[in-house]
This record gives C-alpha cells, structure tokens and sequence, in this order.
C-alpha cells in the first residue's frame, strides 16, 4: 500500500498524472476500493483529496457505489460525509437530484 500511497500523491505532480491515474485504477479495479476511499476521506493535503475524488467519480467502476455507501455509514465527520455524497452523486447512484457538475467539497 505504500507504493500506492505514493501514486495517489503524484495526482498533484503534473507530469505524473496520467501514470499515476493509470496505475490508481487499475488498483480500484482489481478491488482496493476500501484503501482508495479511506485516503480520500483522510489525506491531509485537500488537493489530493479532490484529485482522487475527481478520478473516483470518473471512474465508473460499478462496484465503488455500494463500498462508498458502507463507507459513508462509518465516517463521522461532516467533511467526509459531504465528499461521499458528492462522489455518489457524480456516480449516478444519488437518486435525489440530477447529475451535474459540482465543485468537490474537499
């Protein structure tokens, strides 16, 4: 998991992006939903947070949706809370408003 630590922040790093990107789903896909997740609710650097929430949300791995809402269930802060319902929401799987482009709550 350091190793992918490390690639979540290279999200910030410009010309590491797209590989850091590339790498960070392939992880999501091969099931590390739960490690992706918990470093979005926690990274201490905001930017990354929003990064990361950006990339999950274009994502489009079908089984995000329902980790993120078990996720959701144990998070306490506001902050968390608003950032689950957003990255749901972008995900289609918020059945109270339309999809639309929204400023991440980091």
């Amino acid at each position: 998991s350091g190793a992918i630590l490390d690639f979540i922040g290279d999200l910030r790093v410009p010309t590491k992006r797209a590989a850091a990107e590339e790498v960070l789903l392939a992880v999501l896909r091969s099931g590390a939903q739960r490690l992706l997740l918990s470093t979005l609710f926690h990274h201490g650097d905001w930017r990354v947070r929003v990064a990361l929430a950006r990339l999950l949300a274009r994502s489009g791995e079908p089984q995000l949706a329902p980790t993120l809402k078990r996720a959701t269930s144990e998070e306490k802060s506001p902050r968390q809370r608003r950032i689950a319902r957003w990255l749901l929401h972008q995900l289609g799987e918020d059945e109270s408003a339309e999809r639309t482009c929204t400023p991440v709550p980091a």
